[in-house]
């Protein structure tokens, strides 16, 4: 076999290399390579897509779309996590400890201050296709608000850990009191809990749940009945 013959055979078998698909994959530089780590796990679910835009979708679903719930009713609490509902829809949110927690005006809250039948709005990540499932990125109660120096009422009932009042301007209220609650009469002498009786008259200062009508966190109890003010006496010119 002289040269010419030579060269010519290779040639030919370099054309076939590249009609061959296999071969061809090593010459093609177009060719897209999928990221290591993801091509194990990809499940190609449209092949017209081609990988890379699958790969996008999945990457896109893995790590969540925005979420928004405006005002759904908590139903029930958990350790790290809510159940609201909305228009007949349940959701359950996720929390951990980067989400942040709010009141009504955007005061300072925790999971621990969210109340059964509180209405909360939620900001967040969808966790599944349904969107069922929420990661909580804000917690917004809309049922607790600060409110200082505004709960005047008579006392109703008294439990061991607080009492009942019937506010002048928001009904029934239910008042939960912390050991750290500074508790004073009318002339600001410290005075306990068991000195609070129905009939007295107080001011409260603390957290308050417009939905569940409770004063929780409470700063300040000031009963206005005590002391007893002395009764009236006639005198007789």
């Amino acid at each position: 076999m002289n040269k010419k013959t030579i060269n010519l055979f290779l040639a030919g078998a370099f054309f076939v290399g590249l009609s061959t698909p296999k071969l061809a994959f090593f010459w093609d530089k177009k060719e897209k390579k999928v990221p290591v780590g993801i091509e194990n796990n990809l499940q190609i679910e449209n092949p017209d897509l081609g990988v890379q835009q699958n790969i996008k979708e999945q990457v896109k679903n893995f790590t969540g779309k925005r979420a928004a719930i405006g005002t759904g009713e908590v139903v029930a609490i958990g350790d790290e996590t809510l159940t609201i509902v909305k228009d007949e829809k349940t959701y359950t949110v996720i929390t951990d400890s980067k989400t942040k927690f709010r009141r009504k005006f955007w005061g300072t809250s925790s999971l621990n201050e969210i109340s059964i039948n509180d209405l909360v709005s939620v900001v967040g990540r969808w966790q599944n296709e349904e969107r069922t499932q929420i990661k909580a990125m804000i917690v917004r109660n809309i049922s607790v608000q600060k409110r200082y120096g505004v709960f005047f009422g008579v006392v109703t009932s008294v439990t061991d850990s607080g009492f009942v009042i019937q506010s002048a301007q928001r009904g029934d209220q239910t008042v939960s009191v912390l050991d750290t609650t500074k508790i004073v009469d009318r002339v600001m002498s410290v005075i306990s809990l068991s000195d609070i009786e129905v009939g007295h008259r107080v001011r409260v200062k603390g957290t308050w749940d417009n939905v569940n009508s409770t004063i929780s966190d409470i700063v300040q109890i000031k009963d206005f009945s005590i002391p007893v003010l002395p009764s009236p006496t006639s005198t007789t010119n």
